[in-house]
């Protein structure tokens, strides 16, 4: 079995934290939260340190993501001169936009199926990123691919990983939009673990619907790495305040 990592997500909307929920990002709303009364990024990442020793935090730029605007650089560069890590999902295609990430000083650059417009992008980019700062996001809605390249929408979702990781993918990440913030619980298990069985070297990143312990340990024991988590952190009396806290390392 897997060691698991809770890494916090922080979804950014004009300038502001957000609740994510089910992937309707126009009905997305400022960040409602036990831990601060603040909805800025810097605000939030310290304040989930403070509760919880958050490190490193998984930053979706949904401004970015839908073509809405620039992405938030100077958010970017604020998180990490105060020390924390990110991995930043912004919709990157071009090697301009990865180096201007890699200028901000993010540690780990995610590429998203969802904003990717042919294979030969991936290749380009992880050929100029390297593997190691290399993250491929593949983002489904309700189990179906979202978008994404034209020559993978009749393929399988384990071909297409199996795709990305020949050309050098170490870290995946498995994410269902449908299922985030809707308190349904995580409905991954069955893609994760055939991956997982496929290519035991690879570090899955998955969430979307985890409510308490016992989703975070089915995570676990389908090979998942790290936790992507937001709604059920917000809460002091959550199952996660009281118990979870052994999840937030530092390593991850």
């Amino acid at each position: 079995m897997s060691t698991i990592s809770v890494l916090p997500v922080l979804d950014l909307l004009d300038g502001e934290v957000v609740h994510a929920k089910r992937g309707l990002r126009s009905e997305y709303q400022r960040i409602q939260s036990e831990l601060t009364p603040e909805s800025s990024p810097l605000a939030v990442a310290c304040a989930l340190r403070e509760v919880y020793g958050s490190q490193h935090f998984y930053l979706a730029d949904l401004n970015s993501l839908q073509a809405r605007g620039p992405a938030h650089y100077a958010d970017f560069e604020s998180l990490i001169e105060e020390g924390f890590k990110l991995t930043v999902d912004c919709g990157i295609n071009r090697i301009e936009q990865a180096k201007r990430l890699l200028d901000c000083g993010v540690q780990e650059i995610v590429i998203a199926s969802e904003t990717l417009e042919s294979k030969d992008q991936l290749e380009t980019l992880v050929e100029h990123l390297g593997r190691e700062r290399t993250v491929f996001s593949l983002d489904l809605q309700g189990g179906e691919l979202l978008h994404g390249p034209a020559e993978w929408q009749q393929r399988s979702l384990e071909r297409i990983v199996e795709e990305a990781i020949g050309l050098g993918i170490q870290r995946l990440i498995l994410l269902d939009l449908a299922a985030v913030g809707a308190n349904r619980g995580w409905p991954l298990q069955s893609l994760s673990q055939s991956i997982g069985k496929s290519h035991p070297g690879a570090r899955i990143y998955s969430g979307g619907g985890i409510r308490n312990l016992n989703d975070l340990h089915l995570l676990q024991t389908s090979g998942v790495h790290f936790a992507l988590i937001s709604t059920a952190l917000h809460t002091r009396s959550s199952e996660f305040f009281q118990k979870a806290d052994s999840f937030f390392t530092p390593e991850s």
